[in-house]
């Protein structure tokens, strides 16, 4: 698997495991009645959660360099926007806006990487 690929795998799984904690904690607030017991099994599950996003970011920090993979942390903002309108909060054109231009910041900022990375590919494969 070529490097690029690999660093966008690492960073979509660890923005995963980031949205996959955003929605339990929604979802532990959003309980009315639930026991203590549910409510500390939730905040357990989150820092489990968390250290293994720990676990990939450790691996992508030693694999790659910090801007070549911290930009892709970007692609929580339009995940995280979906997931918004999915709960039916009100997602104003601002917000549509922002996320696109983000969005697009990282779109160029990875094709301008895209050249970066090949040539540290060639370079490894020469050592």
């Amino acid at each position: 698997m070529n490097q690029r690929l690999l660093v966008i795998l690492l960073v979509s799984v660890a923005v995963g495991l980031n949205l996959v904690s955003a929605v339990v904690l929604k979802e532990a607030a959003d309980m009315k009645n639930a026991s203590l017991l549910v409510i500390v099994a939730l905040v357990f599950l989150v820092v489990l959660i968390n250290l293994l996003r720990l676990a990939f970011w450790s691996a992508i920090h030693k694999r790659f360099r910090l801007s070549d993979s911290y930009p892709l942390t970007s692609m929580f903002f339009p995940m995280i926007l979906l997931l918004s309108a999915l709960y039916g909060e009100e997602i104003v054109i601002a917000k549509l806006i922002g996320t696109a231009l983000i969005t697009l910041g990282v779109l160029i900022l990875m094709n301008g990487k895209k050249s970066e990375m090949a040539a540290d590919e060639t370079a490894r494969g020469a050592q």
